[in-house]
C-alpha cells in the first residue's frame, strides 16, 4: 500500500477550467484494470499498459473499495506549478469528472485532500466516493478529469470491462458490510 503525505489545512471550493485534452498517443499508452474482488478490497486503476498486471504500479486514476476503510478516489500527476499557483492565490484546488464530454455534476466537483505520493514523486488529489458513482462510470463511453493542475482524457481501452468488474466487487463488499452491520445490530438487540 502506498504511503501518502497529507497537505493539511486546505479548504477546497470549485474551480472551473476549460478541458485541455491529453494527446491521444499518451492516453493510448494507458489502460483500465480492476484488481482484487477477494471479499476484502478491490481497486480500479488507469495505468501504463506495460505495468497493467501490477496493482502497485503508478496510476493516473485510482478508485478503491474496502470493507474496513472509506472508499477513496485518487487522481495522480497533478501539475505542481498550477497547484502551487492556486494555493498562492488562495484559490482552493478542485477537480471534476468529465463524462462523455460533460461535467459529471453541477455541484462544483470534488474538493479533495492534496497528497504527495513519495513512491512516484507526484502530487495527487484524494477524496472519498460512494457506490452511486459507478452507475455513472458504467454508463460512460468516455471519462476525463478536469480541474486545478489536471486535464486528462482517460483511455477507453479496457474501461467497460474493468469498471463492470470493479462495480460487481464493490457491490459485493457493500452487501457484505451492510449484512455485517445488520447482524451486529441484531446481536446488540438480542443482548438487551
Amino acid at each position: 500500500m502506498r504511503v501518502l503525505s497529507l497537505l493539511a489545512g486546505m479548504a477546497a471550493f470549485p474551480v472551473l477550467l476549460a478541458p485541455v485534452p491529453v494527446p491521444a498517443e499518451e492516453a493510448a499508452s494507458y489502460v483500465w484494470k480492476a484488481f482484487g474482488g477477494d471479499g476484502e478490497a478491490s481497486s480500479l486503476l488507469v495505468l501504463d499498459k506495460s505495468k497493467a498486471d501490477d496493482p502497485e504500479a503508478h496510476y493516473k486514476f485510482y478508485l478503491s473499495c474496502t470493507t474496513d476503510e472509506p472508499w477513496t478516489m485518487n487522481v495522480s500527476d497533478i501539475d505542481a506549478k498550477a497547484l502551487g499557483a492556486a494555493v498562492a492565490e488562495k484559490a482552493p484546488p478542485s477537480f471534476r469528472l468529465v463524462i462523455d464530454g460533460k461535467a459529471e455534476s453541477d455541484d462544483g466537483g470534488f474538493s479533495p485532500d492534496i497528497v504527495f505520493n513519495p513512491t512516484d514523486s507526484v502530487w495527487e488529489y484524494s477524496t472519498n466516493w460512494d457506490l452511486s458513482l459507478l452507475d455513472t462510470l458504467s454508463a460512460a463511453s468516455e471519462i476525463g478529469i478536469s480541474g486545478t493542475g489536471v486535464e486528462e482524457n482517460l483511455p477507453k481501452e479496457g474501461m467497460k470491462e474493468a469498471v463492470a468488474a470493479f462495480k460487481a466487487a464493490c457491490e459485493a463488499l457493500q452487501a457484505t458490510t451492510d449484512e455485517g452491520e445488520k447482524s451486529g445490530e441484531k446481536s446488540r438487540k438480542e443482548l438487551y
